[in-house]
């Protein structure tokens, strides 16, 4: 009876042991908690991508229909203006627009960009209080062009480098021009510059404006296009009125004196 009664002592002290030792490996290699808020802001993150990816573009054709684009400068007012007013409508704190961000790669990034820093014309970010810096950037890069032209394509292999080397979370590249080719197709082109392992996360959005305004239309947009695209001493009216003006004033003058 002693006998048995020390077997089940030694036994019970053997499994305390052992729960013992379990509870230290496991608490050892407890799989560390998510910073506080991470969901959260992983889940205004796919908000905010998803406006970029399925709304902005209808916005962008909105402001070509009232004529508001015919720069590249135009077209990132209209960008910024339209993702500010979802941030705003939708009650968004803590994440910040950008236009014009710096960013500065690692070594291997640098290396492979062939410059220590690159400007993303257009950023969205996360800026937590307790992190140093931006996180979760989504980056925008814009092109315009009267016509069809191959820097789109420099511009996603940058985008493609950036998130290679985790600068950025998303990227999108808004090319917008005129001509004959159909969005399709330059979505179709821009698409096999990205690594297939980024298609989810780096996304062309072709814009053609003669897609989007009405063919009886389209020799007014050019024209409206063509007067609104710069500031030139030749296409100011009013300026040219007034120099008109000021000469004929100073003829009679000098008509006036010779009598």
């Amino acid at each position: 009876m002693a006998t048995s009664k020390a077997k089940r002592s030694a036994a019970a002290k053997k499994a305390a042991r052992t729960r013992k030792r379990n509870a230290k490996a496991k608490k050892k290699h407890k799989t560390p908690k998510k910073a506080k808020g991470t969901k959260r802001e992983q889940g205004v993150q796919e908000k905010i991508v998803d406006f970029i990816k399925n709304n902005l573009k209808k916005e962008i054709q909105k402001d070509l229909e009232q004529y508001m684009i015919s720069s590249e400068a135009d077209l990132r007012s209209s960008v910024t203006y339209h993702i500010r007013n979802f941030i705003h409508a939708k009650r968004i704190d803590g994440w910040r627009l950008h236009t014009g961000l710096w960013t500065y790669p690692d070594a291997k990034g640098r290396k492979e960009l062939g410059k220590s820093r690159v400007e993303i014309d257009v950023a969205v970010t996360s800026v937590p209080e307790s992190f140093k810096g931006p996180s979760r950037v989504i980056g925008i890069e814009l092109k315009e062009h009267g016509s069809v032209g191959p820097d789109k394509i420099i511009d996603l292999k940058k985008l493609t480098v950036l998130k290679k080397h985790k600068m950025i979370k998303y990227g999108f590249m808004i090319y917008l021009y005129r001509g004959e080719a159909a969005e399709r197709e330059e979505n179709e082109t821009m698409l096999t510059v990205i690594p297939e392992k980024f298609l989810e996360r780096i996304f062309p959005i072709a814009i053609n404006a003669y897609e989007t305004i009405e063919p009886r239309l389209q020799n007014r947009f050019d024209k409206m296009w063509e007067k609104t695209k710069d500031l030139r001493p030749e296409k100011m009216t009013a300026r040219k009125a007034g120099e008109a003006r000021t000469k004929g004033k100073k003829r009679k003058r000098r008509k006036r004196k010779s009598r």
